[in-house]
C-alpha cells in the first residue's frame, strides 16, 4: 500500500478513481489546395501609343486584366487620350470596368477610323465609364465573320453583357450599329450621348434579339444610309435605333433628335414579324422626346410586328413621306403623350396605322399630311388604312391635311372615336374625320367643333358605316356652294345619329345644301337626338 493510501486510510477519505491518460494523437503536416482566387485591381494606362509587349498601354492593360479588374487612365493617356492602331480589343472578363480615373475628364479612345474599338465576347460583362469613343470602324472584321461589320464602336456578342455610363459615342460608323451593335446581348445605356454616327442599318445603335435599357441619355445626328447594294442588304433602317427579332427594350428619359434614315424610322426601326406572329416589346416612358427625326416612313419611329408603347412621352417636329412622327405595322399603344408639328407628304401627319393603334389620354395637335388643301394627302393628325383604331380621352386640334380627314382618315378600317375633342382641323373632305368605306363610331361625348372642309366639315362619310353617338358637331363648316355638309356630308353610306346627339350650329355658303347635315345615303336618327338643318334624303327614325 502506498503512502497516500495509507495516509487516507487513516484519515477516512476516499480517493477519486485517476482515469488512464489517452495516447497522445500525431500531428502530420501537409499542403491542402485552395480554389483558384484572385483579388481585385486597377490597371492604369499611362501611355497613349497601342503597344502590347511594353506596359502602360491600354492593349496591354487588356491583356492582363482579370475579371473583376478596373482599368483607368493617368498620365499622358488621361490628359490626350488612347488612339489605336493594331485593331480592336478583345474584352472577355466579367466584371471588368473601363473608366476614367477618379475626378478626371472623359478619356478619348480612338479607332481612328481603321478598327473597331471593344468586343465584348460571349459570356463577359463590361462597364465604360467616363469615355468618349470615337473614329471606331466595324468593317474591319474578315468577311466570312457572320458579324461582319457589326458595331463601330463596340460590339456586344451574344451572351455578353455591357453597361455604358457617361460616355459619348461620336463618329464611328459600320454597316450595322455605327456606335454599338447588340448581338443577342444585354446593353444599359445611362446618361450618354451618341452623336454623328452612321451604319447602313441602326446608325447609333443596331440590336438584334437583345435586351437593352437606354435611360437618361441622346441619340442625335446619326443616320441610317443607303447600302448602294452592300452585302444585298436594302438598309437604311433606324437613324438612331435599330430593333430586330425578339428583342426587350427599354427607354426612359431620353432624347432623339436630328436623326435620319433612308427608309424607315428616323430615330427607331421596330422589325419584328415572326412566324407566329409579333415578335419583340419595345416601350418608352418618363420624358422620352423624338424630335426633328426624319425617314421615308416613320420619321420618329416606325414600328413593324412589334408591340410599341409610348406612354409620358413627346413626338414633335418629325417628317416622313408616310407616318411622320408615327408609322405602326404592329400593335401601337400611345398615352399620356403629346404628339405635335408632324409632317407626312402623304397620310398620317402624326401617326399612321395599319394593325392596331390605341390613343388615349393625349394629345395631337398641329400635325399635317399632303400638300395645300385640295390636292393630296390625309388623315393630319391620325391615317388608318385597314386597321383597328381606338381613340379615347384625348384632344386632336389644329391638324390639317391636303385632302382626307384633317383630323382623323379611317381607309377601310375600324375607328372608335370616344370622350375626345377633334376642333380647329382642316382638309378638303372631312375637316375633322374622312371615313372612307370604313367603320366609323364616335361617342362618349366626343365634340367636334370648328373644323373646316370643301365638303363635310365635321365628318365625311363615303360609303362608310358611321354612329355618332352621345356627343356634338358644332360650329363646323364647308365652303362648297353647292353640296356641303358642315356638320356630316353622308355620301352614298349609312349613318346613325342617336342617344341625345347633336349636330347643329353648323355653316355652309347661302344656297348650299346641307348646312348641319346633307344625307346622299341612308341616315337614321333616334328620338333623343338633334339635326339642325338636313338635305338630301330624309332621315330614317329609330
Amino acid at each position: 500500500m502506498s503512502f497516500t493510501r495509507w495516509l487516507s486510510h487513516r484519515l477516512g477519505l476516499s480517493l477519486r478513481p485517476t482515469k488512464a491518460r489517452p495516447a497522445r494523437r500525431t500531428f502530420r503536416p501537409r499542403l491542402e489546395y485552395l480554389e483558384d482566387r484572385c483579388v481585385p485591381s486597377t490597371l492604369h494606362v499611362a501611355r497613349a501609343d497601342d503597344s502590347l509587349t511594353e506596359g502602360g498601354t491600354l492593349r496591354w492593360a487588356v491583356a492582363r486584366a482579370q475579371s473583376g479588374d478596373t482599368i483607368d487612365f493617368i498620365g499622358d493617356a488621361g490628359r490626350n487620350g488612347v488612339t489605336l492602331t493594331q485593331g480592336e480589343l478583345i474584352l472577355t472578363q466579367q466584371n471588368l470596368t473601363i473608366e476614367a480615373a477618379t475626378g478626371q475628364p472623359p478619356v478619348t479612345i480612338s479607332g481612328d477610323n481603321l478598327s473597331r474599338i471593344f468586343e465584348v465576347a460571349g459570356g463577359a460583362s463590361v462597364t465604360l465609364s467616363d469615355l468618349a469613343i470615337t473614329g471606331g470602324n466595324g468593317v474591319a472584321n474578315p468577311t466570312d465573320n457572320p458579324q461582319y461589320g457589326a458595331g463601330g464602336g463596340v460590339l456586344v456578342d451574344g451572351g455578353a453583357s455591357l453597361n455604358v455610363t457617361d460616355c459619348s459615342f461620336t463618329g464611328n460608323t459600320a454597316p450595322f450599329g455605327g456606335a454599338i451593335d447588340l448581338f443577342e446581348g444585354t446593353l444599359t445605356v445611362s446618361n450618354s450621348t451618341l452623336s454623328g454616327n452612321s451604319a447602313f442599318d441602326g446608325g447609333a445603335i443596331y440590336n438584334f434579339y437583345g435586351n437593352a435599357t437606354l435611360s437618361d441619355s441622346t441619340l442625335s445626328g446619326n443616320a441610317a444610309v443607303d447600302s448602294g447594294g452592300f452585302n444585298a442588304d436594302p438598309a437604311g433602317f433606324g437613324g438612331g435605333l435599330d430593333n430586330e427579332g425578339n428583342v426587350a427594350v427599354q427607354i426612359s428619359g431620353t432624347t432623339f433628335s436630328g436623326n435620319s434614315a433612308f427608309n424607315d424610322g428616323g430615330a427607331i426601326f421596330n422589325g419584328g414579324f415572326g412566324t407566329n406572329g409579333l415578335l419583340g416589346k419595345v416601350t418608352l416612358d418618363n420624358g422620352t422626346d423624338l424630335s426633328d427625326n426624319s425617314a421615308f416612313s416613320g420619321g420618329g419611329v416606325a414600328n413593324f410586328g412589334m408591340t410599341l408603347t409610348v406612354n409620358d412621352s413627346t413626338v414633335d417636329h418629325n417628317s416622313a413621306n408616310t407616318g411622320g412622327g408615327l408609322y405602326n405595322g404592329g400593335t401601337l399603344t400611345v398615352s399620356a403623350s403629346r404628339l405635335s408639328s408632324n409632317s407626312a407628304t402623304q397620310y398620317g401627319g402624326g401617326v399612321f396605322n395599319s394593325r392596331i393603334l390605341t390613343i388615349s389620354d393625349s394629345t395631337l395637335t398641329d400635325n399635317t399630311a399632303g400638300g395645300p388643301a385640295g390636292t393630296f394627302g390625309g388623315g393630319g393628325a391620325v391615317a388608318n388604312f385597314f386597321g383597328m383604331l381606338t381613340v379615347n380621352g384625348s384632344t386632336l386640334s389644329g391638324n390639317s391635311a391636303g385632302f382626307s380627314g384633317g383630323g382623323i382618315f379611317n381607309f377601310l378600317g375600324t375607328a372608335i372615336v370616344a370622350a375626345t375633342s377633334l376642333s380647329d382641323s382642316t382638309g378638303y373632305v372631312g375637316g375633322g374625320i374622312m371615313n372612307y368605306l370604313g367603320t366609323l363610331t364616335v361617342s362618349d361625348g366626343c365634340t367636334l367643333t370648328g373644323n373646316a372642309a370643301f365638303v363635310g366639315g365635321g365628318v365625311y362619310n363615303y360609303f362608310g358605316t358611321t354612329t355618332i353617338s352621345d356627343s356634338v358637331l358644332s360650329h363646323n363648316s364647308a365652303s362648297s356652294t353647292t353640296n356641303a355638309g358642315g356638320g356630316l356630308y353622308n355620301f352614298g353610306g349609312t349613318a346613325t345619329v342617336e342617344d341625345s346627339s347633336q349636330i347643329i350650329d353648323n355653316s355652309a355658303p347661302g344656297g348650299a345644301l346641307g348646312a348641319d347635315v346633307l344625307n346622299h345615303g341612308t341616315l337614321y336618327q333616334d328620338l333623343s337626338s338633334i339635326i339642325g338643318i338636313l338635305d338630301g334624303n330624309p332621315a330614317v327614325p329609330i
